[in-house]
């Protein structure tokens, strides 16, 4: 590689090399791209729903740390015992 940089909204990484590619990454490799279905927008809806209705109980903040504590530890912080 000879050069790498970002795009002005953050969102790709571009990558040049001395063979004459180019390469376009994301800079979040989770993040979804395209558009978001009707279904897939209503499954993240009740997702979200769910956990702010049933988040703050002890036994689904256990269940969800061993899940996903990726997720967790993002928002570890704003929970509460």
């Amino acid at each position: 590689m000879t050069d790498v940089t970002y795009t002005p909204t953050s969102t790709f990484i571009m990558s040049a090399s001395d063979d004459g590619n180019v390469r376009l990454w994301k800079s979040q490799a989770s993040a979804s791209l395209g558009v978001i279905d009707s279904r897939e927008r209503a499954s993240r809806e009740y997702r979200a729903k769910l956990a702010e209705k049933w988040g703050k109980t002890s036994s689904v903040r256990r269940i969800e740390a061993y899940v996903c504590p990726n997720l967790l530890s993002s928002r570890n912080s704003d929970w509460s015992d």
